[in-house]
């Protein structure tokens, strides 16, 4: 992750621990306090999921997205239902994407079969 981009995240995840790190906080029923955070990777720049330890000893995970046009991380909790509902977006996502290459594949072998190379083999 670009420097710039991860001094944002870092300033986002505090903010972030500052709004949920109060015990007196409705919803927090069990007065906990936000003790620490680990960054875990998404393989990407523009998300992260980000784990806090509380004083209780429970975990919260954070997902936090970046829109790099307004500069910005936003982040959600994600419930069950979001898991489930994401789980399924990407089994879709898999076989559109699939379906594009093969669909993209033809249609450049109609478009031209003489200038058709495979990765990896040099044009004569």
């Amino acid at each position: 992750m670009k420097l710039d981009i991860l001094e944002r995240l870092v300033d986002k995840i505090n903010e972030v621990r500052r709004k949920y790190d109060n015990p007196g906080r409705e919803k927090n029923t069990a007065a906990d306090r936000w003790v620490s955070y680990a960054i875990r990777g998404s393989g990407g720049d523009d998300s992260a999921v980000v784990d806090f330890l509380k004083s209780s000893g429970t975990h919260t995970l954070i997902y936090f997205y970046y829109l790099a046009g307004r500069r910005t991380w936003y982040y959600f909790v994600p419930t069950q239902g979001h898991r489930d509902g994401m789980k399924r977006f990407i089994e879709l996502f898999e076989q559109m994407f699939d379906q594009n290459i093969a669909d993209n594949i033809e249609r450049i072998k109609k478009f031209d079969q003489d200038h058709i190379y495979l990765i990896g083999e040099g044009s004569e």
